[in-house]
Parts: structure tokens; C-alpha cells; sequence
């Protein structure tokens, strides 16, 4: 992309969409992306794999992007009572959702990152900084890949 690394057009999450099989340590599970909204917004379902029990994680996101502003927000909610509102960003050449995390303390900062993206796979980390430094600690990551199509 030419210009300011953080200006957006709103084709970032594109590779996105679709269909996912998705796999961490301990654990695996599905997740879907689709347009809606008059193609205006991407709508995440999560749920984790159905044997993992009545803890399973199950959530969904909202991600918008605002052309006025160049800017993409997220807004993510889940059944274990989670929710985070989030603002896209570059890490490294990848895109990027970050929030500020008052919660863990003053400077603590959350972010998930898409890196290594290619047509059919992906890998995603959850990231955490407690302070003005830049020492980030990947907490959660997840391998996506595409689903394979039936027909």
C-alpha cells in the first residue's frame, strides 16, 4: 500500500472473509466473516470446537471502517463476558487491532495482529505490553485455514 503505513482503504480485512478452520494449543475451532450492512461492515461468529465443554468460547465482532477517516474500528463480544473495542493500526507491515487496556494498568495495551497472511492461511496473535515499553508478549495464538469449499 503506497503512502502512510496506517492510512486504510478499507479492503485490509478482505483476506478475512469466508470460512475458517482455526487451531491453537489445546484447542481448536471455527470461525465465519461475511459482509453485511450494505458491505459496510465485517461480522465475526467465533465458537470454539463443541468439545470443549460449557466453557467453550463463543463471540462475534462488528468491524467498521469509517472512509471519512481512514479508520477501522471493532467492537467484540463474548460468552464469558468479554468485551473490547478496538482501532486498527499497522505491526510490522501487518494489519492490526489495538486497544489501550486500563483494566491491566495505566500504559497496558492490547492488540490482535494478522501476520503471515496468504490466500488460505493466516496466523493471528493476541498481544500484550503492561507499559510504555515496547516489549510485547504474545499471549493466545491461533492458526487460521480456509476451509475448504464443498463442490
Amino acid at each position: 500500500m503506497a503512502g502512510h503505513p496506517d492510512v486504510f482503504d478499507g479492503t485490509e480485512l478482505d483476506f478475512w472473509l469466508g470460512d475458517w478452520d482455526v487451531s491453537w494449543e489445546g484447542g481448536q475451532g471455527a470461525n465465519r466473516l461475511e459482509r453485511i450492512l450494505d458491505g459496510r461492515v465485517i461480522h465475526e461468529r467465533f465458537e470454539e470446537a463443541a468439545g470443549a465443554g460449557d466453557d467453550a468460547l463463543r463471540g462475534e465482532s462488528w468491524s467498521s471502517f469509517e472512509p471519512g477517516r481512514a479508520l477501522w474500528r471493532q467492537t467484540w463480544v463474548d460468552n464469558q463476558g468479554g468485551y473490547l473495542d478496538l482501532v486498527g493500526e499497522r505491526v510490522d507491515g501487518w494489519f492490526a487491532f489495538a486497544r489501550r487496556a486500563p483494566e491491566h494498568g495505566p500504559e497496558a495495551r492490547q492488540r490482535m495482529v494478522f501476520r503471515d497472511v496468504a490466500e488460505d492461511a493466516f496466523r493471528w496473535t493476541w498481544e500484550f505490553r503492561e507499559d510504555d515499553g515496547a516489549a510485547w508478549s504474545i499471549r493466545w495464538e491461533i492458526a487460521y485455514r480456509r476451509r475448504a469449499r464443498a463442490g
